[in-house]
């Protein structure tokens, strides 16, 4: 996804973490007021929420420190600008680069897209210089821009990801220099079938991680699902004991978050397995939530009057 539609599945997840994050505070509450006992569960849990909003709400603010740099931009400050063997030294073509550059838009990456990366070396007057990675998108005209917290000179290095962009004019501004990039221009002709497949059919290797991650996220919010529709949540349950109308709210809020996050994760895991259903497309996320959704409340309401 490009653009500001590209933003709101971060969106989602900063108010599924609130809303986890309000549920677990509640429960911290319930055991300092002494009207539930302390649980390893609770702890567990708490700690896990914490840490995955850090490092989700800590790559959502790389990523808009990479578009901040990049849109503040000058072209009165640049030297140069290296890109894989070329040098641009000309005033007009860094500031028609810089320019290009500025206009980044929000970048949601799903299964690479992109071909051969080249490093591209900004030279500041001041001495200063930031090294990213530009690519040729395949899917449409433009480039990816990739930032790494330890990129070198050559391009080369490991750290934390600073977050991807898209530059839409960058391609055809540097084809104006004569600079092009892998998989473009005359080599698109002749590649670009083949770098298309080499960039969606990812390496298992390649997919461990974010299948393990996905997976075991997936797998929680399941168990958490199946206590939700049971009955034994303890936070809904509290919050019933003390105000008897809201127990079926906060179960149904909950099952609506629990649900929502299965539905995300769990397309990430298939897209990772089978390139296939795109997991950052609105209405499919929107039909897998509304199809978990209205089953687990189905479910929980015949559970719930069979027991009476």
């Amino acid at each position: 996804m490009i653009g500001v539609s590209s933003i709101w599945p971060k969106a989602v997840f900063l108010l599924i973490f609130i809303g986890f994050l309000t549920v677990f505070v509640g429960g911290w509450l319930e055991v300092a007021k002494g009207k539930a006992a302390f649980s390893w569960k609770l702890l567990f849990g708490s700690i896990f929420v914490l840490l995955w909003g850090f490092l989700f709400i800590q790559v959502f603010v790389r990523e808009a420190v990479l578009h901040h740099d990049l849109a503040g931009l000058r072209p009165e400050a640049i030297e140069s600008i290296e890109i894989g063997n070329r040098t641009l030294t000309n005033p007009n073509s860094i500031a028609e680069v810089v320019d290009s550059l500025a206009a980044a838009e929000w970048f949601e990456v799903n299964h690479g897209g992109w071909a051969g990366e080249v490093p591209l070396v900004l030279h500041f007057r001041s001495g200063e210089q930031r090294t990213y990675h530009v690519a040729y998108y395949l899917r449409q005209e433009g480039a990816v821009l990739i930032s790494m917290s330890n990129f070198d000179r050559a391009g080369k290095g490991f750290g934390w990801s600073n977050g991807v962009a898209f530059c839409p004019q960058l391609p055809s501004v540097l084809a104006v220099s004569g600079v092009f990039l892998p998989g473009e221009g005359a080599e698109q002709h002749n590649n670009q079938k083949e770098q298309s497949g080499t960039a969606v059919s990812a390496t298992w290797s390649a997919k461990v991680v974010p299948i393990a991650i996905f997976g075991i996220f997936t797998l929680g919010a399941l168990t958490v699902f199946q206590r939700l529709i049971r009955g034994k949540d303890s936070v809904s349950n509290s919050a019933g004991s003390a105000y008897p109308g809201l127990k079926l709210v906060a179960t149904l809020g909950e099952l609506a978050l629990v649900t929502l996050i299965a539905a995300g994760s769990g397309l990430r895991v298939m897209y990772a397995l089978f390139d296939w259903p795109d997991p950052t497309s609105f209405h499919t996320i929107l039909c897998v939530w509304l199809a978990l959704f209205s089953g687990g409340s189905v479910y929980f309401f015949i559970y719930n009057n069979n027991k009476l």
